[in-house]
């Protein structure tokens, strides 16, 4: 079988996507096709009996779903292409209703033509440990990590995510994504000092396109702008070192912020003659360096899926 730069692109983007229906693959890369439903199927079928993709169903999703296959990824490494990896090893799709939604955002940017966009698997295989946003957009002049909100999390939760961004990441702008407009407006009751999150809802962004913006209270980013913006090429056009400068996290500091643990006199386990806890007083106190580490950052987040990059 003969491949090119198209066939390339589509096993690539299927590896890193994990699944791609045949409407997936008709919007991706056959929309300006001269037979836009007929010639994605054909395409199918030829990579189906070459050996490089497969057919499968799940329960919840009527289509039949497009996976790779372990030739496809040793095709791709074999060829030198920038950013190849690994299949992944979620044979279940438990996620799938979330990918699928992440799935049409990258055909969304994609058609409007909103910079360079990096999908999860991407950012994993350069950080395999801790949190990832969904997906990333990189544009000439800023890296917009993407959030798609499906359900709504605790204020809590939210609040150790926002500080986790503003603690260690390098992404200049997150846009969250929602179902819903109660999520925004909860964000921004919730929250005040958010000086670089932006929302919109998935209807109003797919249904205006290139019209609607990303909103956080006062604040405003025009997708039109995201176009304007936008950087030419493709993931392949990327150099990994570039890509690793901005996935990769700030050191964890956050300990320091941490009363440290010291040792009471006596080695009495920490108390005080009276009973009452033992801390040493400003200015005062042995000169003892604690034992104090920088906790793992983001083992609570941890993915089971290792997305090793080739």
């Amino acid at each position: 079988m003969r491949f090119n730069h198209r066939d390339f692109e589509m096993l690539s983007w299927l590896i890193y996507l994990k699944h791609l229906n045949r409407i997936d693959f008709r919007d991706a890369f056959f929309k300006k096709s001269t037979n836009p439903r007929r010639y994605p199927y054909r395409k199918l079928l030829k990579f189906m009996e070459a050996g490089y993709l497969a057919a499968t169903n799940i329960p919840v999703e009527a289509k039949d779903l497009y996976i790779p296959t372990e030739k496809a990824a040793k095709l791709l490494r074999n060829e030198g292409i920038r950013h190849a990896m690994g299949l992944s090893k979620d044979k279940e799709f438990a996620n799938y209703r979330h990918d699928r939604v992440l799935i049409r955002l990258w055909i969304f940017f994609k058609d409007l033509g909103i910079g360079i966009y990096v999908p999860e698997r991407g950012t994993r295989s350069i950080k395999p440990r801790g949190a990832c946003p969904d997906a990333l957009i990189v544009t000439q002049r800023a890296a917009f990590a993407i959030e798609y909100e499906r359900t709504e999390k605790t204020v809590e939760r939210y609040k150790e995510i926002f500080e986790r961004y503003k603690r260690r990441e390098h992404y200049d702008f997150i846009l969250y994504i929602t179902e819903s407009e109660g999520i925004i407006r909860r964000l921004e009751d919730k929250f005040w000092d958010l000086p670089n999150v932006y929302c919109i809802t998935r209807e109003e962004l797919f249904e205006k396109k290139d019209q609607a913006v990303f909103r956080f209270r006062t604040r405003a980013i025009p997708v039109k702008q995201l176009i304007r913006d936008a950087r030419k090429g493709t993931l392949r056009d990327l150099e990994r070192r570039f890509l690793r400068k901005i996935i990769s996290p700030k050191p964890d500091e956050s300990w320091k912020d941490k009363k440290p643990f010291i040792p009471g006199p006596k080695g009495g386990g920490g108390k005080t003659d009276d009973g009452g806890d033992w801390h040493a007083e400003e200015g005062g106190g042995p000169s003892v360096d604690p034992p104090v580490y920088p906790p793992m950052y983001g083992d609570e987040e941890r993915h089971d899926e290792d997305n090793e990059s080739f």
